[in-house]
């Protein structure tokens, strides 16, 4: 596993992958609780400015990896922030987390990692994930 941070994991059209804290935290909150894909798909559609819940071709990034879940927000003209959820599979583990790398983060628009709307968006994402896997158990 890992948390490794893959920086060729490329998204078409999209700025990134970059990892800011705010993606680490997001990682150890989903490394540390029961979320599930439902708990993700929920917590991810409850943030303004969403747009949508993909899975299979558009997670596929320039590396060949494809991300379990890739969530997309949409904020005024193009500007646009995906952030990719890995696959929890790696059962070989050894580092505390069974994910197969971080999460990350892509931005369109000329958005950047400091803007507000990302350190906002990325802040309610690990709160509600955290949130609704604490009320699930």
């Amino acid at each position: 596993m890992s948390r490794k941070q893959h920086p060729d994991t490329r998204l078409k059209g999209w700025d990134g992958p970059f990892y800011p804290p705010l993606i680490v935290k997001l990682h150890d909150v989903l490394a540390s609780s029961s979320a599930n894909g439902k708990d993700l798909n929920l917590a991810c559609q409850e943030i303004r400015d969403f747009v949508g819940l993909y899975l299979g071709g558009p997670c596929r990034a320039s590396d060949g990896y494809v991300w379990y879940r890739l969530a997309e927000y949409k904020f005024a003209g193009d500007r646009g922030v995906r952030v990719g959820f890995p696959w929890w599979q790696d059962w070989q583990g050894g580092n505390e987390t069974t994910a197969d790398r971080s999460p990350a983060l892509y931005l369109q628009g000329g958005l950047k990692m400091t803007d507000k709307a990302v350190t906002d968006l990325l802040s309610e994402l690990v709160e509600l994930i955290r949130f609704n896997t604490k009320s699930a158990q």
